[in-house]
């Protein structure tokens, strides 16, 4: 049963072994009296450490000028989806999207509203042009996320896992997004206010969070979920009403937008539908399955198939893993983090897995609460290698498309 009415006076974090969790991971805790030196060493380790990842993925931005002199250290960050978000903060959305199938058809009204609403206003305030605002905005988001994490890290587990999670959400291949103009900073950012406000029982500031999460990407759903589940639990409990303000707030960001989309194109659900055209991007087909197959014989032909299947790889391991050893961080992490992963796995457009499976920072915190420290750091590594190398493709060829 989730103990989210459980109140322990502090969080019993066992201090030694690998596998310690501390018990009863959703129920709210009082939080210990803190000095200010503690507190600038217990949010300035996650900050420092996530600013090292970006500086690894800048260093390979650099790099990637090497294969490609014409491009500029802003506008490989800037590149791929960074310059839709642009165009859109800049322009707004269309009222239709353009004929045709495919690149020609490609449009902003793809593209969810948070985003380039935060680009806009930071362009209005700074200054600064809309692709260095965007860029500026992820990376502060990212940090205030890596700050986030591991306060959960740290609630479901103890602070050694919390700041080995962070390294690995700072250093996971995919992770080399949160240095360009993309939303995961910001969707991390009410992923993981969203799940401490639950574990604290603070509904409204759960239901605002989720409902700015799922105006930021699709996968907002999760969180949708995520706080319907866990008022169920307590109105089942206590036969309170209050816990449902987070699952009425969670859904009102895409409300927001869909009734927009629909007075301005006359089409609720026109992103979905400018997704399919633009990108071909749906749920997992045959075509898919087809495409993976063919892949198989020659895995060089395709980088972006290559870094898809390592991901769902290292995804399947992951899940088999949880499987055998068990899942004992609290069912509110487990429903987001096993949520993000299956929308993921379901998405067909193969070359951007390594980016849609990041989110999930529950599986950081499992694996490292799980891991010896030579095997956590042979994969810290490894990770660090992959995220570079991503970055590298992605800013100085065209063979990788995130």
């Amino acid at each position: 049963m989730l103990a989210i009415a459980e109140i322990t006076t502090e969080p019993q974090h066992p201090t030694d072994g690998d596998d310690a969790v501390a018990p009863n991971p959703d129920a709210p805790t009082r939080a210990a009296p803190r000095t200010l030196r503690s507190d600038v060493v217990r949010y300035g380790t996650p900050v420092a450490i996530f600013l090292s990842g970006r500086l690894l993925t800048l260093a390979a931005a650099h790099a990637a000028r090497l294969i490609n002199p014409a491009k500029g250290l802003l506008s490989i960050h800037g590149s791929w989806d960074a310059a839709w978000y642009r165009n859109l903060a800049e322009n707004g959305y269309p009222t239709t999207h353009p004929p045709g199938v495919g690149d020609p058809a490609q449009s902003t009204l793809a593209f969810f509203p948070a985003f380039p609403i935060l680009i806009r206003a930071v362009h209005a305030v700074t200054g600064i042009s809309y692709s260095s605002a965007g860029i500026l905005v992820n990376v502060v988001l990212g940090a205030v996320a890596s700050i986030l994490i591991w306060l959960v890290a740290e609630r479901v587990a103890n602070a050694k896992t919390a700041t080995r999670a962070v390294a690995l959400f700072s250093f996971f291949p995919g992770s080399f997004i949160l240095g360009m103009g993309y939303t995961e900073g910001l969707f991390l950012v009410c992923a993981g206010a969203c799940l401490l406000a639950l574990m604290h029982e603070r509904w409204l500031i759960a239901g605002l969070a989720a409902g700015v999460g799922s105006a930021t990407r699709a996968t907002g759903w999760v969180l949708c979920l995520v706080c319907a589940w866990a008022a169920f639990v307590v109105w089942r409990e206590r036969r309170t009403w209050k816990p449902l303000l987070a699952p009425a707030l969670s859904p009102l960001g895409l409300i927001a937008f869909s009734v927009y989309l629909w007075a301005h194109t006359g089409d609720p659900l026109m992103w979905r539908a400018s997704q399919k055209i633009g990108w071909n991007q749906g749920f997992v087909t045959s075509d898919t399955i087809r495409g993976l197959w063919d892949w198989l014989p020659r895995p060089l032909f395709s980088f972006n198939i290559l870094v898809s299947a390592l991901t769902m790889a290292m995804v399947a391991v992951f899940v088999l893993s949880v499987l055998r050893w068990r899942w004992r961080l609290g069912s509110l992490l487990g429903i987001y983090t096993f949520g993000v992963l299956t929308t993921a796995m379901a998405v067909s457009q193969l070359n951007s897995t390594p980016r849609y499976v990041m989110p999930a920072f529950g599986a950081y915190i499992w694996v490292a609460n799980k891991l010896s420290e030579t095997t956590y750091s042979m994969l810290l590594a490894v990770w660090a290698g992959g995220m570079a190398i991503l970055m590298l493709m992605s800013g100085g060829t065209q063979w990788y498309t995130p």
